[in-house]
């Protein structure tokens, strides 16, 4: 099954530390090790870069989406264009990353500043695999 790529996010060097942006960087390249490496050294699994993008929206797997939640990570943050790690997840169309980040919290009904629900930016994408999943989900027609 293919994946759709999420936009490459590029992090703003005036915005973050060198810890922060190495954080931002090996969580957009699934580097798990890196991204223990650099918790642990006290990067802010919150620092967001380029646009408000945050290490937890750039998240490709479960495991990535645990270490960054574990760390502080907040579920409920939103870039300069009201999208959350939850709506990333949508656009990517990852099944798997959609059903973990809603029992770990996310909202399914949330609407951005549009007014949009999570199903109405799904179907207007022409994604029927996501609208078929958050339907089964639960998410309000």
């Amino acid at each position: 099954m293919s994946h759709k790529r999420r936009r490459k996010a590029q992090p703003q060097p005036d915005a973050l530390t060198a810890t922060d942006e190495a954080l931002w960087r090996a969580a957009s390249q699934g580097d798990h090790a890196g991204v223990q490496r650099l918790l642990a050294d006290g990067a802010d699994p919150n620092a967001a870069g380029r646009h408000g993008t945050t290490p937890l929206m750039l998240a490709q797997d479960v495991a990535m989406v645990d270490l960054l939640l574990a760390a502080g990570a907040r579920l409920d943050a939103v870039d300069d264009f009201d999208n959350d790690a939850f709506a990333e997840a949508l656009a990517a169309e990852q099944p798997a990353l959609i059903q973990h980040l809603l029992a770990a919290g996310a909202d399914l009904n949330r609407r951005n500043k549009y007014g949009w629900t999570r199903l109405r930016s799904a179907a207007f994408s022409r994604s029927p695999q996501t609208v078929a999943q958050l339907l089964a989900l639960g998410a309000d027609p």
